[in-house]
């Protein structure tokens, strides 16, 4: 992530890739999982659409093994997504992530959560 903040896009893309291919082969599901949501954000700073939906897929494929990560991949998505300047699809995560929160009785984390995501599309969708 510092990488991609000093716009050193490659070498985020370099580092990630080879942290993730290491998770993988120790079969350590939480890390390779903590490691795909920033190799997709630096796939999508860098323009590679393949890169991001195959980065998202793995990490879906790991959803089901470790169900708190929905939480930051809903606060991923939701990054993404305004970046993109797709508002109605953000609050569409929210929305989403609003759901899960009611399967897992209202848990507050994803309450606030949600608020703090909505607030973000709001501020961002404000600006333009």
């Amino acid at each position: 992530r510092l990488y991609l903040a000093e716009g050193r896009r490659d070498d985020a893309l370099r580092v990630l890739q080879s942290a993730c291919r290491h998770a993988e082969a120790s079969r350590q599901n939480l890390l390779l999982a903590e490691t795909l949501l920033p190799l997709a954000e630096a796939a999508a700073a860098a323009g590679d659409a393949n890169l991001l939906q195959q980065s998202v897929a793995r990490f879906d494929g790991l959803l089901p093994l470790i169900p708190g990560m929905g939480l930051p991949r809903a606060a991923m998505q939701v990054r993404l997504l305004c970046s993109a300047g797709a508002f109605d699809e953000a609050r569409g995560a929210v929305a989403e992530l609003r759901a899960l929160g009611e399967r897992w009785g209202f848990h507050p984390w994803i309450v606030e959560l949600a608020k703090r995501l909505e607030e973000r599309i709001d501020a961002q969708s404000s600006v333009l």
